[in-house]
């Protein structure tokens, strides 16, 4: 999937345990291209099964993505580290090759504009990324 905006009801708001995007255990081949995921109040990205993440050829790819104004997690998987006990990041949040901004509170500054109330970007926003890459469907 390419090209997908989602937002919440607001980074405070007392919803529950409400992820914008959940990857249950063994769904492979899950490639997302240029999200917008904005104003959950408990994750952005929740994935089960994440040993799989490597690289853009990988069983589950999230690439040119914005997480930004999440309550609780950005991203996670199910497991905790063993030494310090916090969650493990995800390769996508730590990992430069995958071209992401993820911020749990703050917009960043290449995505002001997107919020609950404000759907359109204050400027538009550039990126490295070509498509034309993922095939002959796509362009720039």
């Amino acid at each position: 999937m390419s090209n997908v905006t989602i937002l919440g009801s607001g980074s405070d708001t007392p919803d529950g345990d409400v992820s914008a995007v959940r990857v249950r255990d063994d769904a492979g081949g899950i490639k997302l291209y240029n999200f917008i995921i904005a104003e959950y109040s408990d994750d952005g990205i929740r994935q089960d099964d994440v040993d799989d993440i490597s690289d853009l050829d990988g069983d589950f790819v999230l690439a040119n993505s914005f997480v930004f104004q999440i309550g609780v997690q950005p991203t996670r998987d199910d497991f905790d580290d063993p030494v310090t006990g916090d969650p493990r990041p995800l390769a996508y949040e730590t990992d430069a090759l995958f071209l992401n901004t993820i911020d749990a509170a703050n917009t960043p500054a290449a995505a002001a504009g997107i919020g609950v109330n404000d759907f359109v970007p204050d400027a538009a926003i550039m990126s490295t990324f070509d498509p034309t890459t993922l095939g002959g469907a796509f362009s720039e």
